[in-house]
């Protein structure tokens, strides 16, 4: 049996909607036995709303490692940030950047200063989000922080000052996104831990940007695209044009002796 984790913004999802090749690669690929998760930044809620009528995935590791899922949706790990941790995020931030709360009921948006909410909540493509003002309303159980830059140089700055500053906290660039995991919680992490808990002797991955770095690492074989920054392909093995392409191959390989 071979497993391929897939990141999901930008490598399977694109602006709101699916690539049908994709889709039909992947298909094919559970039909012969394999099996097809996702690895994301993404909360569950973020995630199931899209795929419900298009992707079943065998596994999924969320909010960049802290929820691992299996594929009947029982937890299998879970590594939440503490609620005094975030709001300390939230007084240092929230302020400069649109903020947005991970937790197991939701993605919670706060509110600005003038009781709007940011402009950066259009870009949270099926991403259901609920607005909020006082922390107490927030659930106990928050798997990330998620927070807009605007620019990618802007998230970098961010995300390196979030890694200096907060000691129990990882911060990863995802483009002009910040997202934010307890420390040690990364999609590499996340991949280790799912190997553990099921039983699987490899797992291939696929991301196309810098917080998929951790997942290329510790994949293989591990793919990104041609169009990704130089960086995350100096991390994969092999470069393709797109998701169905890295199936195909996966396709052809040989099984690997047990």
């Amino acid at each position: 049996m071979k497993v391929l984790a897939s990141d999901f913004d930008g490598t399977l999802f694109f602006k709101g909607k699916f690539r049908e090749e994709d889709l039909k690669q992947i298909r094919a690929f559970q039909a012969q036995g394999h099996q097809f998760g996702l690895c994301t930044g993404r909360p569950l809620a973020g995630v199931t709303g899209a795929i419900r009528e298009s992707v079943r995935c065998d596994f999924m590791i969320l909010s960049s490692g802290a929820q691992i899922l299996d594929g009947e949706g029982r937890t299998l790990y879970k590594a939440c940030i503490d609620l005094e941790t975030a709001a300390q995020v939230g007084c240092r931030f929230s302020g400069e950047l649109d903020f947005y709360y991970q937790t197991g009921e939701g993605t919670y948006c706060q509110r600005r200063l003038d009781g709007q909410i940011p402009a950066s909540a259009s870009i949270l493509t099926a991403i259901p989000y609920r607005p909020f003002t006082r922390l107490d309303e927030l659930p106990a159980d928050i798997y990330g922080l998620s927070l807009y830059a605007e620019t990618d140089a802007h998230a970098q700055e961010i995300a390196v000052q979030i890694n200096a500053q907060f000691p129990t906290l990882e911060a990863f660039q995802n483009e002009e996104w910040i997202d934010v995991a307890r420390r040690g919680c990364s999609k590499g992490k996340g991949i280790e831990l799912l190997k553990q808990q099921l039983s699987f002797k490899t797992i291939a991955g696929i991301g196309d940007s810098y917080n998929d770095i951790p997942l290329l690492r510790t994949t293989s074989p591990s793919f990104t695209f041609h169009s990704s920054p130089d960086a995350v392909k100096q991390e994969a093995q092999f470069l393709v044009d797109s998701l169905a392409e890295a199936v195909a191959f996966m396709m052809r390989m040989p099984e690997e002796k047990r």
